[in-house]
């Protein structure tokens, strides 16, 4: 199936009941890859990109137009039936899903041999964007890489947050590059004959690193980043498609793969999230996705600018701006007395002053900002999926030199990590892991996890309302009561209607602390050989 497209690939809905909505589902289980890799004879042309106008664009141009055009919320067209995001170029379900060892954790991406067991590494030429210090260069095995480092003000900040961040965003399902961090000496630098294009040698090259942070012993600590194989075509554009790319068929604006790295990225105070750090390859005949660059996550943008605003403002920001005139600049905002831990390695990354909610990048990403509550809480629930141990193993690769810091890094991920799951799970009913199983031929047991009470985010009790529907809307007679089970699972028996199929539409609502929260609606049926499943789930 090329497409998941959800109103195309769903059958006509039938009846009018508000109850359950109009949308009915194919007797079939969910699809959970999709075939964007239809082969192509040659690279889509590659995007002109201007960093300057890119910059100009978000924060005046199309910030305006956007403004102007009174948008309203459209849902995302790269889910399945049952409201997930299947594996495409895009994304790859990994955490939660496939059983991911703490050593595949620890090395993420990385499937080729490392380039600090092939050196010296020939320097080829300078980084081409960015501000950070950097070059490329090759390994005895003559595979292209980026070269970063961490200046000597800011001692291991920028490559721990960097490989923290990739660690986190690999595991979850995104692609980046292959990238490793290590310790390396002057001797294992050679400048090349091409770095020349560039005005690197040998004294320019001396003259950078002693602008870089070495440890004691003179060693020098680089993060490398392997040159994604095939031939790059550019970021890909935050709204629209490529043009000329056949896999291409859903506005960038409109996947959740994209709009719900919302609450993952203010998680990990990712502020710089650009189009300049993506990148499209074309590789094997078809375009894949990547994410680039995260060596400002973690608080080290904040840090490194030495601008509280990061994270909580965009750098034009009109509305915040207006606010300080009208209150005469008096207006003090809590995230203003934030500082610096006084760690090495550390940004200025902290969760008292973190609002899930209010978090903001760098510059305006349109995907985030038409996203909703369903792609928030997708993306809150994939990053509920790290266990404490597992933080603790990806931040143990990150080489901190201070145990401390390490395990401040570790205990303020899982502060933030709950602070953002909790945040939006409170704004919608946060029902997970659905199954179903026949109780004969008339009944079923439908089980179901709520993630608020899983992850002990919230002490309270809820109940669960359940009433079930015919395929055309109308309702049966059937209706129950349960509460919360331990760990927040919870089964209930509903009956069956007497279709073929056995199609049943079960409306859950979820009650907690005196408040309903919007209804999950579970389409049940029985696909080609007879197994009762979940062919559709819409979240209201």
């Amino acid at each position: 199936m090329r497409s998941i497209i959800v109103v195309i690939a769903l059958a006509a809905g039938c009846g009018s009941s508000s109850a359950v909505g109009t949308i009915r589902f194919q007797s079939q289980p969910p699809v959970w890859r999709v075939d964007d890799r239809v082969p192509q004879d040659k690279a889509p042309k590659a995007r002109g990109f201007s960093r300057l106008f890119n910059k100009t664009d978000s924060a005046m141009l199309r910030r305006a137009t956007r403004a102007l055009e009174l948008r309203s919320g459209r849902r995302v067209l790269d889910i399945n039936s049952i409201d997930e995001v299947p594996d495409s170029t895009w994304f790859t379900n990994r955490i939660g899903v496939r059983d991911i060892s703490l050593e595949k954790l620890r090395r993420g991406p990385d499937l080729v041999d490392s380039p600090f067991e092939h050196r010296p590494w020939t320097i080829t030429g300078g980084k081409i964007g960015g501000a950070s210090i950097g070059f490329t260069f090759e390994d005895r095995k003559k595979r292209k890489f980026l070269l970063k480092f961490d200046l000597k003000e800011h001692p291991e900040t920028e490559t721990a947050a960097h490989i923290i961040t990739h660690r986190i965003l690999h595991a979850i399902g995104y692609n980046v590059p292959d990238d490793h961090i290590g310790y390396i000496r002057r001797g294992d630098l050679v400048v090349g004959d091409g770095a020349g294009k560039d005005g690197i040698d040998e004294a320019k090259l001396d003259a950078a690193l002693k602008l870089v942070h070495h440890r004691d012993d003179g060693a020098i600590r680089v993060l490398t980043s392997m040159f994604i194989p095939g031939t790059p075509i550019g970021p890909y554009p935050r709204e629209g498609v490529r043009q000329a790319d056949v896999n291409d068929l859903i506005p960038h604006e409109r996947r959740r793969s994209i709009r719900g790295q919302y609450p993952i990225l203010a998680w990990l105070d990712h502020t710089d999230l650009k189009e300049d750090n993506t990148h499209d390859t074309f590789h094997d005949g078809y375009v894949a996705h990547y994410l680039l660059d995260f060596g400002k996550s973690l608080g080290v943008m904040a840090t490194g600018e030495k601008d509280l605003t990061v994270g909580h403002r965009f750098i034009f920001d009109i509305p915040s701006a207006l606010g300080n005139a009208l209150t005469l600049g008096l207006r003090v905002h809590d995230w203003e007395h934030r500082r610096q831990p006084a760690l090495r390695g550390v940004g200025m990354y902290d969760t008292e002053h973190y609002d899930p909610g209010s978090w903001k990048t760098v510059m305006p990403y349109w995907p985030m900002l038409d996203k909703d509550r369903l792609d928030a809480f997708w993306g809150a629930k994939l990053l509920m999926r790290f266990k404490p141990f597992e933080l603790a193993a990806i931040v143990d690769e990150a080489q901190l030199s201070d145990p401390r810091s390490a395990r401040y890094l570790v205990d303020t991920l899982v502060k933030r990590q709950r602070k953002t799951a909790r945040y939006w799970f409170d704004r919608v009913a946060p029902l997970d892991q659905f199954a179903v199983s026949a109780l004969g031929d008339d009944a079923a047991n439908l089980c179901f996890t709520d993630l608020m009470v899983a992850h002990r985010l919230r002490l309270s009790p809820a109940t669960y309302r359940s009433d079930t529907f015919h395929h055309d809307g109308t309702a049966t007679t059937f209706a129950a009561t349960a509460s919360n089970g331990r760990d927040g699972q919870t089964c209930v028996r509903i009956p069956l209607t007497t279709r073929p199929d056995r199609y049943t539409i079960v409306r859950l609502r979820v009650r907690r602390d005196d408040r309903e929260l919007p209804p999950v609606v579970v389409h049940v049926a029985r696909v080609p050989g007879g197994r009762l499943d979940i062919v559709g789930l819409r979240r209201r």
